[in-house]
């Protein structure tokens, strides 16, 4: 079955190997969600990009022929077999529903019906040359914003998901207010004559650079079929002048996908151009805006109680070798990304990947108590989220992130000091050979540079269809722990890989199946804490443990469960010992894997659908 012979229609049965998967979003009462869906096919490539390729790398060609035109994906359609009832789902601004084909999964938008609260769902099946996927459900949990649900391990910020933007000053509609703007495009009364705008005659297009939103005040972009296009230069400039209790506010539609748009200059638009909207203040907030190759930076330092939240932000034209699409407060504290889509971010273009694009989505850097909640994250040149070294950012939370098919990492740890990623899902990484570096498909990882204290803690995360790890650690201080994780659907890569730096690691009940190597253990005989327990290793075609380092620094290695009867296990380094079976592996170490076995039956929910949450009594 081909792209070309798809049709509208409701799923039916399975006939195929391809495999659709479940997702749960959460999202507050009257707030639109940007939403995704995945398959995995047995027909996708591992293989490395090299800079070689050309004319360029599309991160996701290996999903989506249909988008590129290259003829490289495996997924060829998907298909709504049932609609939301309690919303709207609309992709490209066009409300879908049951049996229609989507055209692109990453464009989908969700609208819960105005003031629902309770949950939604809606079904979709994949399809690719070997026949039709599963029918998956998408579930859809819409919240009070007073009781929005945290992921597991992560505070409630306190600020941010339950605020409203400031009311309409007395004079509207009728009058302007300083402070107050009020912006529309489309107003065919519109006129740039007025300082600030109001409803009835709003202004055109944005103030010069170095307009100010007053204390609780807020400037307005009404969605429009007309962009507001920054100025032709590098950067442009808003001051918010909030306060404690006054926030200042850019806002446009919160609820809809017909946001407004901010874009580039005709002029900035090229390779290698681009415009900084830069931001200055403390307690401002951005809400309900697309950025079209426009990235945000907040200028000076220790500015708090930032916001960006229900927003896009994507075509940044960069060819640089760094840089954030999203850089908000720096040496500040109480920093929010909420329900923010940051996608295609970065050009990567055959003749420029001798150098490295390492343009990230999302930096943290120098910030106390860094909230990055609910966001979606695809095809930027580096990673999603990266902690910087060099910094003492402190108390960062990533909670129920959804990111795939990123240049570098889904999410890279360096400098940490007290980290929580919680219940986020990350797939569809390759590695990719630069002239000058490389990207390593490494989907949840912490580096083995910058200094690293406290902890680092990966809970109830989902990860697969990587050629790189799946879960890893280099660090060389603090203490990280992984503990209710899966991954799978990665026949070339790491489950869990601990690699070298001497910091301690605990890794608890976490289920990695259907990758090249379970466990990969390797690193200095000076490590301090290793204990890996009570871990499930569900199928690996290589090995299931290989420890390629000095065995001393391990501390625990028990309690582990095998679901291949006869598997290899291996030690040692270039010459290694391999052993047929864990019986084999307990006789050459005593000290590891006696309370261990291999041939069980774990009885997952449903390992299909790759639902490994374990029944009652398994």
């Amino acid at each position: 079955m081909t792209s070309s012979t798809a049709v509208a229609g409701t799923c039916g049965s399975q006939t195929g190997t391809v495999v659709a998967i479940p997702f749960k979003y959460v999202t507050p009462v009257n707030v639109g969600k940007y939403i995704t869906l995945a398959a995995t096919s047995s027909l996708v490539e591992y293989n490395t990009h090299a800079y070689t390729d050309a004319p360029n790398i599309n991160w996701s060609r290996r999903y989506k022929s249909y988008k590129y035109g290259d003829g490289g994906g495996a997924v060829t359609a998907w298909r709504l077999d049932s609609a939301p009832v309690n919303g709207t789902l609309y992709e490209a601004g066009v409300a879908r529903t049951q049996g229609d084909l989507i055209a692109d999964p990453d464009d989908l938008f969700y609208v819960p019906n105005n003031n629902f609260t309770g949950t939604d769902s809606f079904a979709y099946c994949a399809e690719d040359s070997t026949g039709q996927s599963n029918v998956a459900t998408v579930s859809l949990q819409v919240a009070p914003p007073a009781n929005y649900p945290m992921p597991i391990g992560i505070p409630d910020p306190g600020f941010g998901i339950d605020e409203n933007p400031p009311a309409d000053p007395p004079s509207w509609p009728s009058a302007e207010t300083a402070g107050f703007y009020y912006i529309d495009s489309d107003h065919p009364s519109c006129s740039n004559a007025n300082s600030y705008g109001y409803p009835a005659t709003p202004r055109c297009t944005i103030p010069s650079s170095g307009a100010s939103i007053g204390t609780g005040a807020k400037m307005v972009l009404a969605s429009s079929t007309q962009p507001y296009t920054l100025r032709n230069s590098s950067w442009q400039q808003i001051n918010f002048n909030g306060s404690p209790g006054n926030t200042s506010w850019l806002v446009g539609d919160e609820r809809g996908p017909d946001k407004p748009v901010i874009n580039l200059h005709a002029n900035r638009a090229g390779p290698g151009q681009g415009t900084q909207l830069r931001l200055t203040g403390s307690n401002l907030r951005i809400a309900g805006v697309i950025f079209d190759g426009a990235t945000i930076r907040h200028m000076g330092g220790g500015a708090d109680n930032v916001v960006v939240r229900h927003s896009e932000f994507k075509n940044f034209p960069s060819t640089r070798g760094g840089g954030t699409t999203v850089g908000l407060s720096t040496q500040g504290s109480n920093v929010l990304a909420f329900n923010v889509y940051v996608h295609d971010n970065g050009i990567v273009e055959s003749t420029g990947l001798s150098v490295e694009r390492d343009i990230h989505a999302f930096v943290g850097s120098n910030q106390n108590g860094y909230w990055i909640l609910d966001i979606r994250c695809d095809e930027n040149a580096g990673d999603c989220v990266q902690l910087t070294n060099n910094n003492t950012s402190a108390n960062v939370y990533v909670g129920r992130m959804v990111a795939h098919s990123e240049g570098e990492n889904c999410i890279d740890i360096k400098d940490f000091n007290r980290v929580v990623v919680s219940e986020s899902d990350c797939w569809d990484l390759r590695t990719v050979a630069y002239g000058n570096s490389g990207g390593n498909a490494q989907n949840f990882y912490v580096n083995d540079e910058g200094v690293q204290q406290n902890y680092v803690y990966f809970l109830n995360n989902r990860s697969w269809d990587t050629a790189g790890v799946n879960y890893g650690a280099a660090n060389i201080g603090g203490r990280v722990y992984f503990v209710g994780n899966y991954s799978f659907a990665s026949p070339a890569g790491d489950g869990l890989n601990l690699s070298i730096g001497r910091g301690s690691r605990y890794v608890y009940f976490n289920t990695f199946s259907n990758s090249e190597r379970g466990i990969y253990h390797f690193g200095s005989g000076s490590a301090l804490d290793r204990f890996i327990v009570a871990n499930v290793v569900d199928g690996a075609s290589l090995y299931q443990t290989r420890l390629q380092s000095v065995t001393s620094v391990i501390d625990t290695l028990d309690y582990n469960f095998y679901t291949d009867s006869m598997g290899d296990f291996v030690s040692g380094g270039s010459t290694p010992s391999i052993y047929s079976g864990l019986s084999a592996f307990q006789a050459a170490f005593n000290s590891f894997a006696q309370n261990s076995a291999e041939g069980v039956t774990p009885g997952f929910t449903n390992k299909g659908i790759y639902d490994f949450r374990l029944n009652a009594g398994s």
